[in-house]
């Protein structure tokens, strides 16, 4: 099982900060394929798509090739309900399951998060941080979030000393931005997928920030010495996915919903 989050920002807990950034929603996913019982395919795959202009999904998936056939034929969509059909179908046909989260905007809202969840897949709206996959790292995410930690850049007793010696002036705001957010979590995902260690999930991973009407990759690299980087996100030009050969699987299809981690 894979695993994806979409974060709306700002998330409730970081709306007291100053100067935020346009509403927006960082959305990562792991990139690991697993074939069958187990078996790692030697590449890496995205789990995060721009079906249209104004449709991004993430996704996980019990049947890879029932879930691309559907994305597939919902290609150019403006619809998500058309997106649900094409999981219904698709899934009725092949087994297995999909969950999938859909963010939506259009030039006068912001984006919106949409989950389409088994066994109907219909889209219901979502906010704050959801995520799909693999439960032990969600709920590790959800336990070990960072709490935001952003101070005034002097306390109120050095700014009166310091009016006092240079005069009046007026320092500027803090910012928040979205790709400040972005970088929680990306670093809280990331480091989520290391501690449990699935065995059908693993870095690096693929993010992107929605916002402005636009989609943009997030690149990140971590170093515990500062001499020696570790790569946590890796960029579209080395994913791919070779050509699925259709598969049936079986078993019953549970009744879900996206996991909420934060409001």
């Amino acid at each position: 099982m894979s695993v994806c989050v979409a974060a709306q920002f700002p998330w409730f807990n970081i709306t007291h900060l100053p100067g935020l950034d346009m509403p927006g929603v960082v959305v990562c996913s792991d990139t690991r394929v697993v074939r069958g019982l187990g078996k790692v395919l030697p590449f890496f795959a995205s789990k995060q798509n721009l079906l249209s202009r104004n449709i991004f999904v993430c996704y996980t998936s019990t049947n890879v090739y029932a879930t691309f056939q559907a994305l597939g034929n919902s290609f150019g969509t403006k619809n998500v309900k058309a997106i649900a059909a094409s999981l219904r179908e698709a899934h009725s046909k092949w087994g297995g399951y999909t969950e999938l989260l859909a963010i939506v905007w259009t030039r006068k809202f912001p984006p919106q998060i949409l989950e389409l969840m088994p066994p109907g897949y219909g889209p219901k709206p979502r906010s704050g941080i959801v995520g799909i996959g693999d439960r032990e790292v969600l709920t590790w995410m959800r336990d070990n979030f960072p709490k935001p930690n952003v101070e005034a850049p002097i306390s109120a007793d050095a700014l009166e000393k310091a009016r006092e010696f240079f005069g009046e002036f007026t320092l500027p705001e803090p910012s928040f931005s979205i790709d400040e957010g972005g970088l929680q979590v990306v670093a809280a995902f990331s480091e989520a997928i290391s501690q449990v260690g699935s065995p059908t999930v693993a870095l690096p991973i693929q993010a992107a920030v929605i916002n402005r009407g636009t989609v943009r990759p997030l690149s990140v690299h971590s170093s515990g010495d500062l001499e020696s980087w570790t790569e946590l996100t890796i960029g579209r030009d080395r994913l791919s996915m070779p050509k699925l050969s259709p598969v049936r699987v079986s078993g019953s299809i549970p009744a879900l919903r996206a996991v909420q981690l934060f409001t």
